[in-house]
């Protein structure tokens, strides 16, 4: 890990936007996104000036999806969402995310998806893009339901805490 401060660097980190940020017994890691998106990370000791909560996801919204398709549609849906998150990777406010099936329900698939977004710029800014059309049209055909929860994180764990 390379460990910098970031005014020091030059770095507005809100013109880079929130990679992730992990909380740890000493340390509270902020990794961002550089320039050449390669991830730079900056340890910070935690203090009472930092107030974590407030700092942490003031522009990250978190989508939760969970889409039910006809069982025979599964695979087709699954290969256009990756189609779309391919696309969808490429936009700057873009963080992640993860396409996922169901072990025991075989009509089920769970998008996850985080945005360095708020839930409005969201629907205003990425919503609206071509990347989505086909993705919506095999909903029409094929999907049974979807129900779409916004999220608000308030902490993640990994190993890279231990």
């Amino acid at each position: 890990m390379t460990y910098l401060n970031p005014r020091l660097a030059g770095i507005d980190l809100l013109a880079l936007g929130c990679y992730t940020t992990y909380s740890c017994c000493k340390y509270l890691i902020l990794k961002v996104k550089d320039l050449d998106s390669y991830a730079v990370t900056r340890r910070i000791t935690p203090s009472s000036a930092i107030n974590y909560d407030s700092f942490k996801y003031t522009f990250m919204i978190t989508l939760n999806v969970l889409v039910r398709v006809k069982p025979e549609a599964r695979e087709e849906l699954i290969q256009i969402g990756q189609k779309l998150f391919d696309d969808l990777a490429k936009e700057p406010t873009f963080v992640d995310a993860r396409l996922s099936t169901s072990e025991d329900e075989s009509d089920l698939v769970v998008v996850y998806e985080r945005w360095n977004e708020t839930k409005e710029s969201f629907i205003q800014n990425i919503l609206p893009k071509p990347f989505y059309n086909p993705y919506l049209a095999l909903l029409d055909r094929v999907g049974i339901s979807r129900e779409i929860h916004w999220i608000n994180e308030r902490q993640i764990w990994n190993s890279e805490n231990l």
